[in-house]
């Protein structure tokens, strides 16, 4: 019977279900750069495939579960004898330390105990598992000395790890846990698959430089992870099958992970160095989704194989972002603002200067020009660079690795989600109040102020502003997300800022939408509606109107898409 569930479990595992690689999920993938040491305070985390890691800190190595001879899946289903794969496990060494403190197995299966034995001989280090992984690995050759064999519960300090471990529980498949059974005591060494039983499933707790890593290699809904371990730093959690996907959720909650890290979902039978490709019964889109949604307060990262990164986790902000961020977000709204005062100054020149039919009207227009640019306009700029220099302490301090008080960095993590909305106020401002400051500067001369003018100042400054203020709003969110947002929200999230609703994507496309579409198309419906200028020709308005009504009809067939809504053209 055994041998039947054994050959229907591998014959399931061969069904083509979800054989994929990284590329569809490529902005997930973390790693730091080629060839860089790790740095002093961090804890460095590769990952060797299947639930195998290295973890470096203070110059000492510690392994996890390290399996490369990937034996196939012909051997396991038939049960055939397997041997470790020198060559496999020589290619996999080369990526790690040559000597580790020890090794941490989470279970005696095949896939996570098979090459330690090895492994432990070629770095120097002791195990570190349950009574089951010991028996075995001492069964194949290895001193009772350099096998520490622990429970939940019990805590191990070695060189600079504090390991502390915790109960845990294998995936079922169909009901049925594989390999089950423990090993009381060292006998021969394990022949086939089956022989590598399951023994005694454990998590581990990891601390070192102050960073706290959970690990484990899956588990079931009915045994969690105590809530008294949490927070932590990064949660490695198995995600293989079912049963593991099915606690993830109530595990992430219980452990309020900053980073989470989905392991043991690669296909164990596919050689290492063909590279990363989904397992045949993993289903990543399913552990995506809620992380997708925002239901989840954590980080989800990926690792490719043999990528080291370190315990920020997160991509390292880039030396121009680190250097010129805040100068490059105070510049943001620059561009934006010359492109409107150009319409404005094209407009005024076209349209307005003929309608000053006054000399004093003139002087008067010259005049307030240059008070409104040589007061109002500076004290707005006053205002944004006082707003980005407010952020200087705190993103100084953050690069550096200096501490930020909780509240001054809550403060400005607002601010900061905030900043396009700033620009766009004090943008806004500047150039609405045009429109009252300049009627009220000309209908104080005492000369006659036309209809005309009436109407067309307030276009002048309406469109200028329009397209002034929507593209400052752009600008000042794409500077502020390569600059600030990787600094700042370095170890959480902006949408879980407590009373922070920053735009979704289909509120940002609305937003870019209105911005390139209903702000040209009001624009121009605003000058078909104006009372003509005396320096407009018929030729010119009848093409105005023939181009507004067209640009207006487009944008309603738009909306009308965008919104899912079907209409007669």
């Amino acid at each position: 019977m055994n041998a039947l569930k054994v050959t229907l479990l591998f014959f399931c595992l061969s069904a083509q279900i979800a054989l994929a690689g990284f590329e569809k999920y490529s902005g997930l993938v973390v790693a730091d750069q080629q060839e860089t040491k790790p740095k002093p305070g961090t804890v460095r985390v590769t990952y060797l495939g299947v639930n195998g890691y290295q973890f470096e800190a203070n110059g000492h190595a510690l392994l996890v579960d390290p399996y490369f001879t990937r034996a196939g899946l012909t051997s396991i289903a038939f049960q055939q004898r397997l041997e470790p794969n020198e060559t496999r496990i020589s290619f996999g060494l080369r990526h790690v330390r040559s000597r580790a403190d020890a090794v941490l197995v989470t279970h005696a299966h095949f896939d996570h105990l098979f090459d330690v034995p090895e492994i432990m001989e070629r770095t120097n280090a002791r195990l570190v598992a349950g009574a089951t992984a010991a028996n075995l690995t001492m069964s194949c050759g290895l001193e009772r000395s350099r096998c520490v064999i622990v429970q939940p519960g019990s805590i191990q300090v070695i060189g600079p790890w504090r390991i502390r471990v915790l109960p845990s529980a294998h995936d079922r498949i169909f009901g049925w846990l594989p390999f089950r059974g423990t090993t009381t005591e060292p006998g021969t060494c394990p022949a086939k698959a089956s022989d590598w039983r399951l023994g005694e499933p454990m998590a581990f707790l990891i601390e070192a430089n102050g960073k706290r890593v959970y690990i484990d290699s899956g588990g079931t809904p009915d045994v969690l992870s105590s809530a008294q371990v949490a927070p932590v730093d990064l949660a490695i959690l198995g995600v293989a099958l079912p049963d593991s996907r099915k606690r993830l959720r109530a595990t992430i909650e219980r452990l309020r992970p900053k980073y989470v890290l989905p392991s043991h979902q690669d296909d164990f039978f596919s050689p290492v160095e063909r590279g990363f490709v989904f397992g045949k019964l993993t289903n990543f889109p399913e552990v995506v989704r809620p992380f997708q949604r925002h239901e989840i307060n954590s980080h989800l990262i990926l690792l490719d194989y043999f990528r080291a990164v370190d315990n920020s986790v997160t991509n390292e902000v880039s030396p121009r972002a680190r250097r010129y961020g805040l100068f490059v977000t105070a510049l943001a709204p620059v561009i934006p603002q010359i492109l409107g005062s150009a319409f404005n100054i094209w407009y005024n020149a076209i349209v307005i200067a003929p309608l000053l039919v006054t000399e004093e009207l003139r002087h008067r227009f010259a005049a307030t020009v240059i008070f409104y640019n040589a007061v109002v306009y500076p004290v707005a700029i006053a205002v944004w660079i006082y707003v980005i220099l407010s952020l200087r302490p705190g993103f100084r301090a953050l690069i550096t690795g200096d501490g930020v008080a909780p509240e001054e960095l809550d403060r400005a993590q607002r601010r900061v989600v905030h900043l396009p909305w700033i620009a766009f106020a004090i943008s806004s401002s500047a150039w609405l109040g045009c429109i009252p400051a300049f009627l009220f500067a000309l209908t104080t001369t005492g000369s006659p102020v036309g209809s005309q003018l009436f109407w067309h100042l307030p276009i002048s400054f309406l469109v200028s502003a329009f397209i002034a203020v929507t593209q400052t709003f752009f600008l000042v969110e794409l500077a502020s997300q390569w600059a600030l947002f990787l600094v700042f929200f370095r170890d959480s999230r902006p949408d879980r800022l407590e009373g922070i609703h920053p735009p979704s994507l289909r509120t940002r496309g609305l937003m870019w939408a209105i911005s390139t579409g209903l702000c040209p198309t009001g624009s121009l419906l605003l000058l078909m509606f104006a009372p003509h200028s005396p320096t407009w020709n018929p030729a010119m308005v009848r093409s105005l109107r023939r181009h507004g009504w067209h640009c207006f009809r487009s944008l309603l067939c738009d909306f009308d898409h965008a919104f899912g809504c079907e209409t007669g053209r």
